[in-house]
């Protein structure tokens, strides 16, 4: 111990006296000089009285810490209300826009078959529609990608299997058919016209009809001698989507 930790044990003692109660708190000391009855007596009048006053600011700082509870639960449960009305809201005008688009056809036989149906970007919807070379395909009626030429990725099957739908009424009707190059090089006006391109091309995939009214793709991942065999079943069953 050193002499200043002695020195400040010392000055406790002295303080304390022969008997005391400390306050950490607020560093505050009740201390009694003797130990006579008297003074004993003092002490448990004051003790008394202290206990009674810790229990009123006990019974203070309970009501005070209720209330404190109450008003925070009343503005959590008014936060929550709101959350809850705008979710509801956001929930009923999705409801009311998805209503309106026609629920993607579901499709039968399709084991095997690697397909997907996605939505497009409003920004890749825009070029398409502007700028694109599909731009004159934005009709009332869906459109069908696939390609064709010496680098042409498709089972030998696949132009056996969608020529004679392209002379098709019951297909022409509802579908305009683009033969692509799967070769040659684009040019674009600006970047965003280049990744809108991009995008397209990656949702459309290898085979693709697009749906204007919708805005939606379905695409497949693959041509092979299965899936060329199934392309006019896929448009027969998308005729009415």
């Amino acid at each position: 111990m050193t002499t200043a930790e002695g020195n400040a044990k010392l000055d406790f003692i002295k303080t304390c006296g022969n008997f005391c109660i400390v306050n950490p708190s607020k560093n505050q000391m009740l201390s009694l000089k003797s130990c006579s009855k008297k003074e004993l007596e003092k002490f448990e009048y004051v003790l008394d009285k202290y206990k009674k006053w810790l229990r009123r600011n006990l019974m203070q700082y309970f009501i005070a810490t209720l209330l404190m509870l109450l008003v925070i639960g009343m503005g959590v449960s008014s936060c929550n209300s709101k959350k809850a009305h705008e979710a509801q809201k956001t929930a009923i005008e999705t409801s009311s826009v998805e209503s309106s688009i026609p629920e993607f056809p579901g499709l039968t036989d399709m084991v095997g078959i690697d397909y997907s149906v996605k939505s497009l970007l409003d920004s890749t919807v825009a070029y398409l529609k502007t700028k694109s070379e599909y731009k004159d395909l934005y009709t009332d009626k869906k459109f069908v990608i696939y390609y064709i030429g010496a680098d042409c990725p498709y089972a030998q099957a696949f132009i056996s299997a969608i020529d004679p739908l392209t002379t098709d009424s019951t297909y022409t009707e509802k579908y305009n058919f683009y033969p692509q190059s799967a070769s040659g090089m684009k040019k674009f006006a600006s970047m965003e016209d280049a990744q809108a391109d991009i995008d397209f091309s990656n949702t459309c995939q290898e085979f693709c009809i697009v749906n204007p009214k919708t805005n939606q793709v379905f695409s497949i991942n693959g041509i092979g001698d299965k899936e060329a065999e199934k392309i006019p079943d896929i448009l027969k069953q998308l005729l009415d989507w």
